[in-house]
């Protein structure tokens, strides 16, 4: 979501149904990238997005899909 630069009812309407479709295909979906005010507009708006994991940036998102696989996420040293 990052760069959207302006969610509304029908960014919204949009958004649920990419996620849902791509739940049916069995896939498991993290929203990554929501800005403070995307999240107070898709709140204002009645958005549920209960049934979708969130993380406020790609990094977190990644770690959070490599963990659901199984994987440990840690630093190498010397980065």
């Amino acid at each position: 979501m990052t760069g959207v630069p302006l969610i509304d009812t029908d960014v919204a309407t949009h958004l649920l149904k990419t996620v849902r479709a791509a739940q049916i295909m069995g896939a498991e979906v993290i929203i990554t990238g929501f800005s403070a005010d995307a999240a107070r507009t898709l709140t204002q708006l009645g958005v549920d997005l209960s049934s979708v994991s969130t993380s406020g940036a790609l990094k977190q998102g990644v770690a959070q899909a490599l963990a659901t696989l199984g994987y440990r996420v840690s630093r190498v040293s010397g980065e």
